[in-house]
C-alpha cells in the first residue's frame, strides 16, 4: 500500500469507517486517514471515543447528512482556480458549497472543519453543491488593452 499516501472512509458504518482508519492509521500516518463525521447518538454509551478514528471531513458531516443532500440533488464539483478567477470569486459564486478539498501541485489537501481555506491559481477546488448552483464558473475575460 505504499503507493497510496491518503485514505478516505465514507460508508454509511460509522463503526467500521473508525475501525478502518485506526487500524490504517500507523502505515499512512494519523494526518493522512480521513472520514466522514460520525452520526450523533447523544443515548450510546458505548459510543466511540473521539481519539480513534480518521481526521472529519465535508465539514464533519455524518454520511447521512451527505446522502440527504444527494437525494436532494447535491453533486460534486472540481473547479481550478487562476489569476482572473480567484478564492473570492469562486466563494461568492458558490456560497452553500462545501468546500471538500484542495488539489494543489504538491498534492491532495482534505479540509478539517475548522481549517482556514487558502487557495489560489492553480489550485483545483473539490467541493459538493447544491442543485441550484453552478458546477461550472467561467471568469469573464479580462479586458483587452
Amino acid at each position: 500500500m505504499t503507493r497510496f499516501g491518503t485514505l478516505v472512509t465514507a460508508s454509511e458504518n460509522d463503526d467500521h469507517n473508525t475501525l478502518i482508519c485506526t487500524d490504517f492509521a500507523p502505515e499512512f500516518g494519523r494526518n493522512n486517514v480521513f472520514q466522514v463525521g460520525r452520526n450523533e447518538v447523544k443515548s450510546d454509551l458505548r459510543g466511540v471515543p473521539n481519539t480513534l478514528g480518521g481526521r472529519a471531513i465535508a465539514g464533519g458531516q455524518s454520511s447521512d447528512a451527505l446522502r440527504q443532500k444527494l437525494a436532494e440533488g447535491w453533486r460534486f464539483s472540481v473547479t481550478e482556480l487562476s489569476e482572473s478567477y480567484g478564492i473570492d470569486a469562486y466563494l461568492a459564486s458558490r456560497p452553500r458549497a462545501d468546500v471538500l478539498a484542495i488539489i494543489r501541485k504538491s498534492g491532495l489537501q482534505f479540509l478539517a472543519p475548522t481549517q482556514a481555506l487558502k487557495a489560489g491559481a492553480g489550485d483545483v477546488m473539490m467541493a459538493y453543491l447544491p442543485k441550484n448552483q453552478p458546477a461550472e464558473v467561467k471568469p469573464e475575460a479580462d479586458p483587452a488593452p
